[in-house]
């Protein structure tokens, strides 16, 4: 049988010819795209984890709240972390 598209995308993003379904697999995503929640806990649990390609700057996408202006100081202290953690990098 035919591997479907996805199933191409996943194998080529892996390094391998093809892979099946149910398969766990390693891959370098082109993208990560998160919302400010998402990457708050992503960039704590970094630190434990290997170095990983998705959290390259090049890589990595963070779309904050719809406000240019933090609405109250728990979210200007979440951006400010935001901001920090990724300078760091």
């Amino acid at each position: 049988m035919d591997a479907t598209l996805v199933e191409k995308i996943i194998a080529a993003h892996c390094g391998r010819e093809c892979v099946s379904p149910g398969e766990e697999v390693r891959v370098a995503p082109d993208l990560v795209v998160l919302n400010e929640p998402q990457a708050e806990a992503a960039l704590e649990a970094v630190p434990a984890a290997p170095p990983a390609a998705p959290f390259l700057k090049e890589r990595l996408v963070i779309a904050t709240d719809r406000f240019a202006a933090a609405a109250d100081p728990l979210q200007a202290g979440r951006s400010r972390r935001l901001r920090a953690a990724l300078a760091a990098r």
